[in-house]
């Protein structure tokens, strides 16, 4: 990792003697095992903040990898959905939206676009989304947000470029991005040009929000989503399943050998806090995924699908 700038996170493991002790040809397994017997201590020697901003601060140097992922590549089966749910020129918040895949799909009608974005496939029958689910005739004005910058970066250079392949239709400045932590105050913070608060129809978040996201954050992340939301509004989440170990807190030495907090969150807390904050569940639902990158992980994810009222 030559030329990278370590995390805070980063620093604290290297630093701690099960880490130190590691032979120098440590393999994979090794070191996984190393992050988890020192998680819960090495947690503690950080802030809320601290450990977001390490989080985006390791996305921020792995951009490309990141896009070159084939696991990013596609949308899941609930983005297929979740467009069947709202009306064509919805106002729809993508939390959390990395380079902007699903800020894209959302956002530019072009059936052949989409259809590229819909190779997902299952273990069980090999059916990928679009064998599932028809591209949507209808686009959404899609703000996308995201804590590291050079995620943001990246989207908007893609979105020049699909600008001048697709000729995206003008919906008053839509799609947009901007670099926010996804933990502030949203509610307060989004604005429209007017510098009126930003309402909106719809709120996306595919594996980033709980899957990032402090335990004490939980409560006050919860009331800024469905202050986001208009009556009626959709909010759907999805978030690495807590019931699979039952811990809340994991690090993950990441296919690019950096090192990555995620939360794992008890689904049923989640659905508890949502109902506190007037949103009220329509499904869950678990899907599988890579867990290493050729590992095929069942029920590592779940996913919710809330209305507001």
């Amino acid at each position: 990792m030559e030329g990278k700038r370590f995390t805070k996170l980063e620093e604290v493991i290297f630093a701690h003697p099960r880490w130190r002790a590691l032979a120098s040809d440590a393999d994979r397994a090794a070191k996984q095992a190393a992050l988890d017997a020192i998680c819960a201590e090495a947690l503690c020697h950080l802030n809320g903040f601290e450990l977001c901003e390490s989080v985006a601060g390791v996305y921020d140097e792995t951009v490309e990898e990141y896009g070159n992922n084939p696991h990013t590549k596609y949308i899941i089966d609930d983005m297929a959905r979740y467009m069947r749910m709202l009306a064509s020129g919805s106002l729809v918040l993508d939390v959390g939206c990395g380079p902007g895949r699903d800020t894209f799909y959302m956002s530019i009608s072009s059936r052949r676009f989409r259809e590229g974005l819909m190779g997902r496939a299952k273990e069980k029958d090999g059916k990928t989304t679009l064998d599932k689910f028809p591209a949507p005739p209808h686009t959404f004005r899609v703000v996308g947000i995201d804590g590291a910058g050079a995620m943001i970066e990246a989207a908007k250079t893609r979105l020049a470029a699909l600008e001048r392949e697709y000729g995206i239709a003008d919906m008053g400045g839509y799609p947009r991005f901007a670099v926010m932590d996804m933990h502030d105050n949203l509610a307060y913070l989004l604005r429209d040009r007017a510098n009126r608060p930003l309402r909106f129809d719809g709120v996306w978040s595919c594996t980033a929000l709980f899957t990032h996201t402090p335990r004490p954050y939980l409560h006050s992340v919860m009331s800024t989503m469905a202050r986001l939301l208009k009556p009626g509004g959709i909010f759907y989440v999805s978030y690495t399943n807590g019931r699979v170990d039952g811990k809340y807190d994991k690090l993950i030495l990441s296919s690019t050998g950096r090192i990555k907090w995620f939360s794992q969150p008890d689904p049923d807390e989640i659905v508890a806090i949502a109902a506190e904050n007037g949103l009220r569940l329509m499904e869950e639902s678990t899907f599988d995924d890579y867990a290493k990158g050729s590992d095929f992980a069942k029920d590592l994810f779940v996913s919710h699908f809330f209305r507001k009222g």
